[in-house]
């Protein structure tokens, strides 16, 4: 499993199977089927920022009315539990975040702001070994400022990527434990250039010094575990907004995709993937939308030595396409075409007339059942 981060929904593999967090729920796509269909898997009408499974056990990060709250079901997302920290702000703004070990599902972490101080600069976190029936608190992290991400290589090192003010801007910061936070070690960072931000962060399998980054300013890498950071200037001429995305190939120390959402100042929206076999010092496209396309890229997950690509549309309420890129031709490949045998996830209004697009506000009738959106 390839480690990273970015600030988009949830695009995880289980069990041969897809899943995909949406504004209106979880939905699954089983990965060996033959004319596999999308469907709701859990949380059907719900705003869903984030999630982790395993088995039957799932945790996710809701967005209610009233803000932010963390959610568990223990019986594949029939029921669920509100297990919200009690000292957790319920925000519309200030989001949680959740992480889970890639070699142990029910080792999550939780980021959360508190509701007693000044949440952006005082994040906490905690720890939960048994998929969130419960939690400790990780002590020395919490006097941390601004927790942002957690990107554990293994049970042994864990990166946290955090954001805390400085100078009337917002500086990322990276530490490192390797005896599960019983201590941890800020790595010295220099700040490549300001205003700066990461929005996603990969980390190579085979090497944990290795790192890449897409930020406002563009593309970063390091070789030095982040303690040095050199501007790439192999995509120096595109655009790079916060929907943007790095992924490794664990299998592939050299090879690693970014995908990239780009809005026009007309308001068209574009998207492009691009590859590099030398861990970013040349780059080349995979391939790219329309100019003016509705379609933005919702997640990157490798599977089965395959990168997959799922497309949803703006408003991130239905899936729109998936893609499938055999690892060992993204060299070779021509033309990239959506799998013919996806199908989305049906929606009618109360008449019964399926619908082209979902709306935005209002009733319809999913799957048998009814949706509000509000």
């Amino acid at each position: 499993m390839a480690q990273f981060f970015s600030r988009i929904p949830s695009c995880n593999v289980y069990d041969d199977t897809l899943f995909v967090a949406m504004r209106n729920g979880i939905v699954y796509y089983p990965l060996k089927e033959n004319n596999a269909e999308w469907k709701t898997y859990a949380c059907s009408g719900m705003r869903i920022q984030s999630f982790v499974k395993s088995g039957a056990k799932l945790l996710a990060i809701y967005q209610s009315e009233t803000g932010f709250e963390l959610l568990r079901s223990s019986d594949y997302g029939r029921t669920f539990v509100d297990i919200t920290p009690e000292d957790g702000a319920r925000s519309d703004f200030l989001s949680y975040s959740i992480y889970q070990m890639p070699n142990n599902l029910e080792h999550v972490f939780l980021v959360y702001p508190p509701n007693d101080v000044n949440a952006f600069q005082n994040n906490r976190m905690k720890e939960s070994l048994d998929m969130g029936e419960n939690w400790t608190a990780a002590e020395n992290a919490a006097t941390q400022d601004g927790f942002f991400a957690v990107a554990p290589y293994n049970s042994d090192h864990i990166i946290v990527y955090g954001l805390t003010p400085y100078v009337n801007c917002i500086c990322p910061y990276i530490l490192e434990t390797t005896d599960n936070f019983n201590t941890l070690t800020q790595v010295p960072f220099e700040i490549p250039e300001q205003p700066f931000s990461f929005y996603s962060l990969s980390y190579c399998s085979t090497n944990t010094q290795k790192l890449l980054a897409a930020s406002n300013q563009g593309l970063f890498k390091s070789t030095d575990g982040g303690c040095t950071w050199q501007k790439n200037s192999g995509l120096s001429d595109l655009n790079w907004s916060d929907r943007s995305m790095l992924l490794y190939e664990p299998n592939h120390s050299q090879l690693v995709f970014v995908g990239r959402n780009d809005e026009s100042h007309s308001g068209d929206y574009s998207w492009d993937i691009h590859y590099s076999k030398d861990s970013g010092e040349t780059w080349q496209l995979l391939f790219a939308s329309e100019s003016t396309t509705d379609v933005l890229i919702l997640g990157m997950v490798l599977y089965d030595d395959h990168l997959i690509v799922v497309g949803s549309d703006l408003n991130v309420n239905s899936i729109l396409g998936i893609y499938r890129i055999p690892i060992n031709q993204v060299s070779s490949v021509s033309t990239i075409k959506q799998e013919n045998d996806v199908k989305g996830i049906d929606s009618y209004n109360l008449q019964g007339q399926r619908l082209s697009t979902l709306p935005q506000k209002g009733i319809y009738i999913q799957n048998g059942r009814k949706i509000v959106v509000k």
